[in-house]
């Protein structure tokens, strides 16, 4: 009874070690199409629309790296080689390799698309060249004829490179904001909104006749901004800023003008904006008003998406005016012709919308 029983015995363990081996295969599987899709999430969604086109090329490597043929189904390995030949192409990397991608594509899913919002010419061109590999040739008309006919040429072979313009070193490329079906979500382009309230201090002073007041202040700082892009990564918008003293006496500082504001890598900024300028201030019982003057805020700063469209911030900012005052006739400025020289900073906390 004993011998009977081993050979049961051994196709049970047998069965029981294939089941286990089968889910822990499914568990990697899962695994490795997880990973893998995000990292193509990553490399499109970021780094290839912030123009990291590197970057974005070393993430879609890796996940093809991580998504064998027996690990991840075959459609979302062609959706890999797609956007890997779309980052080559049209980041200008690889031409011919981005081609040879969207060949490999094809061949893993016969169905695999596009993405229109990231397609060029370019890279339609490379794409369409692709697909015609190993297509036959069409075979040449001859038309008929009571003389023999003369020896067709033969037909030429498809291309299977980009034009020549696609390719040219150096040459402007096509891109993505240039498409028909551009997708401008997660980049600075169209219409451009933004308030940054924040918190700091403004002093002014002025000397004239040998006398002199001044006032410093902790206090808050607020601003608008409204325009729009006139290129990707380059805002121009009208904007109204203000500086004001945190107390019960009168100090403010107003300033109104156009500001160019530029985006770097990873929504790093540089913002200027000359301006006209008007101070009001209190000091020693004696309020002033100053005239229409000249200055300026400059700031700098971060900031990260949020959406598609908004992403919130900080930034440092820097404002200088120069206002003359209207003419006062109290203590101590007695004379009119005194300018009052002001600075604020403030640390601000920004809500964009582009």
């Amino acid at each position: 009874m004993l011998v009977q029983l081993k050979p049961r015995a051994s196709v049970l363990l047998g069965l029981l070690a294939f089941a286990l081996a089968s889910r822990s295969a499914l568990a990697l599987d899962k695994d490795a199409e997880a990973y893998a899709k995000s990292l193509q999430k990553r490399a499109m969604g970021e780094d290839y629309l912030a123009t990291e086109f590197k970057q974005a090329q070393d993430k879609l490597d890796k996940a093809l790296a991580a998504c064998s043929p027996d690990a991840c189904d075959p459609k979302l390995r062609a959706a890999l080689r797609r956007d890997l030949g779309v980052v080559q192409i049209g980041g200008r990397l690889n031409a011919a390799r981005g081609q040879d991608n969207f060949a490999e594509a094809m061949k893993l899913d016969s169905n695999v698309a596009l993405d229109r919002d990231l397609e060029t010419k370019e890279i339609r061109a490379a794409w369409d060249a692709a697909k015609n590999r190993g297509k036959p040739a069409e075979a040449p008309k001859v038309a008929s004829s009571a003389a023999a006919p003369a020896a067709a040429a033969p037909p030429a072979a498809p291309s299977t490179t980009i034009p020549e313009e696609a390719t040219t070193p150096g040459a402007t490329p096509d891109t993505p904001e240039q498409a028909a079906t551009t997708s401008t979500a997660k980049r600075h382009l169209g219409f451009f909104l933004r308030f940054d309230p924040g918190v700091g201090a403004l002093s002014t002073g002025a000397t004239t006749g040998g006398k002199s007041v001044s006032r410093g202040s902790a206090g808050w700082s607020t601003s608008w901004a409204i325009g729009g892009a006139v290129r990707e990564d380059v805002i121009l918008a009208a904007h109204l800023w203000n500086a004001e003293g945190a107390n019960e006496n009168r100090f403010r500082l107003v300033g109104f003008g156009p500001s160019v504001i530029g985006y770097l890598p990873h929504s790093f900024y540089l913002s200027a904006t000359p301006s006209f300028t008007v101070l009001r201030v209190l000091i020693d019982g004696v309020d002033y008003d100053t005239k229409l003057g000249f200055g300026g805020r400059m700031g700098a700063g971060k900031e990260w998406w949020v959406g598609d469209h908004w992403e919130l911030g900080v930034g440092l900012n820097l404002a200088l005016s120069g206002n003359a005052d209207e003419g006062s006739t109290t203590a101590p400025l007695r004379a009119a012709g005194a300018t009052f020289v002001s600075v604020g900073g403030a640390l601000s906390f920004n809500i964009t919308y582009n």
